[in-house]
């Protein structure tokens, strides 16, 4: 009897080590598909049958940096834009205040005055 006894102990003892191993497999494959879930994140997937690829992280973060620097030097172009309509308002008679009509004063100026530079 004390031999079944410990027969008994020892298979239960090797079913709970069995089951205790079995969890921890279990465990680690779970573990093992999320790590393999984000180095194809990481990396990328080339297409296949039915699904298209998947660019990885450094793809899209290059995508990212090159449209950001699109929109960069579109704000600049317009920045450049407003500058030079600015300019040309100045380039146009307006009634008295733009560059152009103060031009226009000077040169009506000098030229109704006869020389005084000579008399002198």
């Amino acid at each position: 009897m004390v031999q079944t006894i410990g027969g008994i102990l020892a298979a239960a003892a090797i079913i709970a080590a069995l089951t205790v191993i079995g969890k921890c497999i279990a465990w680690l494959v779970v573990l093992l598909r999320k790590v393999g879930r984000f180095v194809d994140d990481l990396t990328g997937e080339p297409e296949r049958d039915g699904f298209p690829a998947r660019p990885g992280v450094l793809a899209r973060l290059k995508s990212i940096e090159d449209i950001t620097a699109t929109l960069a030097t579109l704000a600049a172009l317009a920045a450049l834009e407003l500058r030079l309509a600015a300019l040309e308002e100045q380039m146009h008679p307006n009634g008295g205040t733009s560059l152009r009509d103060a031009a226009d004063r000077i040169e009506a100026a000098i030229t109704a005055k006869p020389e005084t530079t000579e008399a002198r």
